[in-house]
């Protein structure tokens, strides 16, 4: 993609984590190793995220952390760990000097309770109280799910709900993005422009991004100015 037509995005490469997961291979640390480097010496992404601290103890996600540290090491990219929004998980991470991290919360019920055990109240507590007290991390990636459909319930979102839960973490300066994901792929462009002309109105560009799944490649945009033609 020709980065000079579209100059008002960055581009969050989360590949590694989402395509390392999907697989069925198991890769070694010095395998997840070349993976990075081929991918950021190919799309010389804005920022990557490159590995998970799991609940489930994944061994694909086996060497997250020394994955992220091998990385951290040529400081030529802003690198992030996913973890989920759980207390334990997100101090382990601040206590191993970790400087970016991603965080999952969603826009509906049943996922967040599938795949964390938790509602989205509890989801906001927990990030809520991480967040607002004494930590390390420089910058924090809000990931949202199920943007516009629920795989679990295969039921559609209303925008409003959309809307109404993204606010709600905007008052966490340590929040610098947050990403809407089209977890089913059935967004309509309609009603992402309606969601996105309501989040601008409150929070302006710079912290909103997009996530489209693709058999061969996840990316994360990030919208960052307005378009020309709206200067």
């Amino acid at each position: 993609m020709n980065r000079s037509i579209i100059p008002y995005l960055k581009f969050f490469d989360v590949s590694i984590t989402d395509r390392l997961k999907s697989t069925g291979n198991v890769y070694s640390l010095k395998q997840k190793q070349m993976i990075l480097n081929n991918v950021f010496n190919t799309y010389k992404p804005s920022s990557m995220e490159i590995g998970e601290l799991d609940v489930n103890n994944s061994f694909k996600m086996k060497d997250s952390l020394e994955l992220y540290n091998y990385a951290e090491s040529f400081r030529n990219s802003n690198y992030y760990l996913r973890l989920p929004p759980i207390a334990n998980f997100i101090e382990a991470a601040n206590k191993k000097h970790v400087r970016n991290i991603s965080l999952d919360t969603s826009v509906s019920n049943k996922y967040q309770m599938g795949k964390y055990n938790m509602d989205l109240d509890t989801t906001y507590e927990n990030i809520e109280s991480a967040l607002s007290s004494h930590h390390n991390f420089q910058s924090v990636k809000l990931n949202v799910s199920c943007v516009n459909k629920c795989p679990v319930s295969n039921k559609y979102i209303k925008n409003e709900k959309i809307v109404d839960e993204i606010l709600r973490y905007c008052k966490f300066r340590h929040i610098k993005e947050i990403c809407l994901t089209d977890t089913t792929g059935t967004l309509k462009y309609d009603d992402f422009q309606s969601i996105m002309d309501d989040l601008l109105n409150h929070m302006g560009p710079g912290r909103l991004g997009l996530h489209l799944n693709n058999a061969n490649r996840w990316i994360c945009l990030l919208y960052t100015s307005p378009s020309p033609r709206d200067s």
